[in-house]
């Protein structure tokens, strides 16, 4: 990433200093240089704002759909934890501080929900966590009960890391 951008500047910094040099060569070799007709600026000026129109357009929809990715990763990561799946071997605070990490991650996304049609999906991460959540809660002081019940919080992990990857691939459909 950090090599494409590097490459991506440097070709900036090449092909700007050829135009301001073939501006300055131009400017002094050749008198009419800086005479501009009504014609030529008002073609100018409709170039330069559709341009800028061009590379505006639909810019905040893109930011927020690439926001929304990073929320769902940011979700796939705590989900996959081992303080996830794991609750038998953590503190109760732990689990509970993870918990409202979840939580505060998933109302977020819920935020950017209906800009991208994906209300149904987010639903179904909600119900699930719900559920896992409730399970938790329930025996929390059992430490041995939440170490046998592994199984069920992969199970609920993967439906919701499943359901994440599903929603990554509908942002940009």
């Amino acid at each position: 990433m950090k090599l494409k951008r590097i490459g991506f500047l440097i070709v900036s910094c090449v092909l700007g200093a050829t135009i301001i040099g073939l501006l300055v060569y131009n400017a002094v070799n050749n008198k009419d240089f800086w005479v501009l007709s009504l014609s030529q600026g008002l073609t100018l000026s409709i170039a330069i704002i559709i341009a800028f129109y061009a590379s505006q357009f639909r810019n905040d929809e893109r930011k927020l759909k690439e926001i929304t990715e990073k929320l769902l990763y940011k979700l796939q990561k705590y989900i996959n934890s081992e303080i996830f799946v794991d609750v038998g071997e953590f503190d109760k605070r732990e689990v509970l501080t993870n918990n409202k990490k979840i939580s505060n991650v998933i109302d977020s996304i819920s935020k950017c929900s209906s800009s991208f049609h994906i209300k149904d999906d987010l639903n179904y991460i909600k119900d699930e966590f719900k559920e896992y959540k409730s399970f938790v809660g329930d025996h929390i002081e059992d430490k041995e009960y939440l170490k046998k019940s592994k199984a069920e919080y992969q199970k609920i992990a993967s439906n919701i890391d499943s359901k994440c990857d599903s929603i990554i691939i509908s942002l940009y459909k």
